[in-house]
């Protein structure tokens, strides 16, 4: 075949990637995939940016998740099968996407184009890594424009940061989003940077220790951020970032052997700034729905965060500000002072924590306990042996008087059962009395259940006072526990509905009676 006659083949194919229906584009993307593995190098080379420049529009632009895919293999074989010299010419054009003009009109950045960018130059590292780093473009372009165009977005943003923990947090879950808005931005450019982090640790390393703005702003803008996808990747380029800076540490070595002798960190080094991330990873606890992939992420980082600032100064005062929390109850449980490190208000919280937060949150708060119990010494988990012992048998009892038990545990899978926070603080609570000895444990785990009971008694007296002095207060109480209650109840019957497959009959029966 001809060179012009394989130019009009593939400009044919080429322009049916905008076919109506996403069957005919996905047939159009397998046939191009398979062109890049059967054509010999030197017509890859020869079509290279005549076949690259329409599957990337296909990649940014299509709304089918399954074309996307596809472009994607499409792009990556292309990019691993094309020469050096090529390859130099699209990151030129990488280059030229990364640094476009802002619009005069609107003094901003071209949204679409940004994302482009990012996810061309996610598929380049991961394909030819050796062309990116030859070529220098993660240093000197990549890095800087993403701190660019993260602070641009985050200047955008028309809530302030207490508005987005209060108002979107709820529903953070069902966001719903223009197409190519801040958060497109901010996630592609940081998904790219999770792949740069992976393949090129140190270009990421010299870059945020060098940069404080753009590590404080992950810190604080980006961790506690509304989307769930911003959310985890921030998450995961400062996991890696701190464990590579920290060191690992091994679970059977003592608390003072932990920390390997690292080089002088300038921000890692500040246990202000180590609590300022741990009290941000804290916050994402409180989340309603806590995706798996994120409870991983923060069971990753934050056992060793809590053991970096232990080791760091015992002694500290208290760095963070006051959140709310029962004084009545922190002084009989927790005794005076008990809060007047920066780990021990951490542990003071994560306890506090457990009252509120979702099953979920629960479980991840009860590994966490496990975790810092394995990295510690004996001596220092008693030490706050009170802290992890008030949630664990709070939750206990919370479990224990559950009626209709024989039902909850019926209907729980093995998975669902050993994952559920009852069964993992059964469990922590062996793994503390093997770690410091039934002699030191036995009689706090005593002193624990006594007081959990008597601020039970004393809250039951309060109410029934209350009751007299002050019947509307306990009139809205009342109505309060009997919306509770009928909601679960209801939630109950659907659930039912759901595990017997009749929803569609449930429903009906609903509409029919109202």
């Amino acid at each position: 075949m001809s060179p012009k006659r394989r130019t009009q083949q593939l400009r044919f194919l080429l322009q049916n990637l905008n076919y109506q229906y996403e069957s005919g584009r996905v047939g159009v993307l397998q046939a191009l995939y398979a062109l890049g593995l059967q054509l010999p190098v030197p017509i890859v080379n020869e079509n290279l940016q005549l076949l690259l420049l329409p599957v990337v529009l296909r990649l940014v632009n299509d709304e089918s998740k399954t074309c996307r895919e596809h472009a994607a293999q499409v792009i990556q074989v292309l990019l691993r099968r094309a020469g050096a010299q090529e390859l130099q010419q699209t990151t030129i054009l990488l280059n030229s996407w990364w640094n476009a003009p802002i619009d005069p009109a609107t003094n901003v950045f071209d949204y679409r184009l940004a994302c482009t960018a990012a996810q061309v130059t996610l598929i380049l590292v991961e394909a030819r890594p050796e062309i990116i780093e030859k070529s220098r473009i993660i240093p000197d372009v990549v890095l800087p424009r993403t701190k660019s165009f993260i602070e641009t977005c985050c200047l955008k943003t028309s809530h302030s940061y207490e508005a987005l923990v209060e108002d979107i947090f709820i529903d953070s879950a069902h966001v719903e989003v223009e197409e190519h808005s801040c958060w497109q931005v901010i996630f592609s450019v940081l998904d790219c940077m999770v792949q740069i982090s992976d393949k090129f640790p140190k270009y990421v390393d010299h870059y945020l220790e060098e940069c404080d703005v753009f590590l404080q702003l992950l810190v604080n803008e980006l961790v506690v951020y509304p989307h769930p996808w911003v959310r985890l990747t921030t998450i995961q380029i400062l996991s890696g970032y701190l464990k590579r800076s920290i060191g690992h540490r091994k679970a059977d070595t003592s608390s003072s052997s932990m920390i390997r002798p690292t080089q002088s960190l300038r921000w890692v080094d500040s246990q202000e700034n180590l609590f300022q991330i741990t009290t941000q990873i804290i916050k994402l606890l409180t989340l309603p729905n806590l995706s798996h992939p994120l409870q991983l992420e923060i069971l990753g980082i934050l056992p060793w965060l809590c053991a970096r600032i232990f080791d760091m100064n015992q002694n500290t005062t208290l760095l963070a500000r006051d959140f709310e929390t029962d004084e009545a109850d922190d002084m009989i449980l927790y005794g005076a002072g008990a809060k007047q490190t920066s780990f021990g208000w951490i542990m003071t919280r994560l306890s506090y924590m457990v009252r509120a937060v979702s099953a979920q949150a629960q479980s991840t708060i009860f590994k966490l306990f496990a975790a810092i119990t394995q990295l510690l010494d004996a001596s220092h988990v008693s030490d706050y042996l009170i802290h992890m012992l008030n949630a664990l048998v709070r939750v206990q009892q919370e479990q224990d008087n559950v009626k209709e038990k024989g039902d909850y545990l019926a209907n729980k899978s093995a998975s669902e059962l050993e994952d559920s926070p009852r069964f993992l603080a059964n469990q922590v609570v062996e793994l503390l009395e093997k770690k410091i000895g039934s002699d030191v444990f036995v009689p706090k785990y005593t002193f624990v259940q006594q007081k959990i009971h008597q601020l039970r008694l004393d809250r039951k007296t309060k109410r029934k006072q209350e009751l007299v002095q002050y019947p509307e207060r306990a009139a809205r109480r009342k109505l309060h526990k009997n919306e509770q209650k009928k909601f679960g109840k209801q939630a109950k019957k659907r659930k039912f509905a759901v595990l017997k497959g009749i929803t569609c009959r449930s429903k009906r029966a609903n509409s029919s009676y109202s």
